[in-house]
């Protein structure tokens, strides 16, 4: 998947990425580019995203997964 990302809107996804573990960095890209695949893109949209990608990746980190 490629998306074509404005400054601003990746700005949003690597503030949500930063207090991530790098090792859970693509992780977390993967399910925002999952949570933005057949959705019109906006900031909004990408901040939703990013915002429940990273407590999506930080419940799994917990569980184990």
């Amino acid at each position: 998947m490629v998306f074509r990302l404005t400054d601003s809107q990746l700005e949003i996804v690597n503030t949500y990425a930063a207090p991530l573990p790098v090792a859970l960095r693509a992780t977390f890209l993967k399910a925002v580019a999952r949570k933005l695949a057949n959705v019109e893109l906006g900031d909004g949209v990408i901040c939703r995203a990013a915002k429940d990608a990273q407590a999506d990746v930080i419940r799994g980190a917990r569980r184990g997964d």
